[in-house]
């Protein structure tokens, strides 16, 4: 036989004020639920909590163990300031998880972001990322700062501008050209 065109059914359900709340992935051939996502929202209808379960992947592991323990499940939490710019977000699963922070400028702009990472709650990474910007806010020079591999990565931007300051071309490059 040829190769065969796995297809994927994606059924969404809404909330009374019309919000995606529930997205379940369905393997169109068998109807076998796949991945189920439940969003729970503020009153705003800022998402606060996205948890995503993988079906096939809790079924091998709950046949193996016969317990609960072993769901595989991931949840992200949204964190905002007073204006609803993100100002954190929690991703975690069983032996998992990702903190992102963000902070702003005056402009609005995300000028740093730190990343942590956790694995069997010992951390595996640790990033700072610094942003800088023109007088047209667009970005022209982001630093990472790995604090676990002590290293800095540096990523520089250039822009040609049409006649209405909108950037026509960007240019970048890295620590090593």
């Amino acid at each position: 036989m040829g190769n065969q065109i796995k297809t994927t059914v994606i059924k969404y359900r809404y909330d009374s004020n019309g919000y995606i709340n529930i997205i379940e992935e369905l393997e169109a051939s068998s109807n076998a639920l796949q991945t189920k996502t439940k969003i729970n929202r503020d009153k705003l209808g800022y998402p606060t909590e996205i948890i995503k379960e993988d079906m096939a992947l809790t079924v091998l592991l709950n046949s193996l163990s016969a317990t609960d323990t072993n769901k595989v499940v991931r949840t992200t939490c949204y964190y905002y300031n007073n204006d609803y710019s993100t100002n954190k977000i929690s991703v975690s699963d069983k032996d998992y998880q990702k903190i992102t922070i963000y902070s702003y400028n005056d402009k609005g702009l995300i000028c740093q972001m730190d990343n942590k990472e956790y694995t069997k709650k010992e951390l595996s990474a640790n990033n700072s990322f610094f942003m800088f910007y023109n007088d047209y806010n667009d970005l022209i020079h982001c630093t990472t700062i790995d604090s676990i591999r002590n290293s800095q990565y540096d990523l520089y931007f250039t822009y040609e501008y049409d006649d209405k300051n909108n950037w026509i071309r960007k240019n970048y490059y890295d620590n090593f050209h």
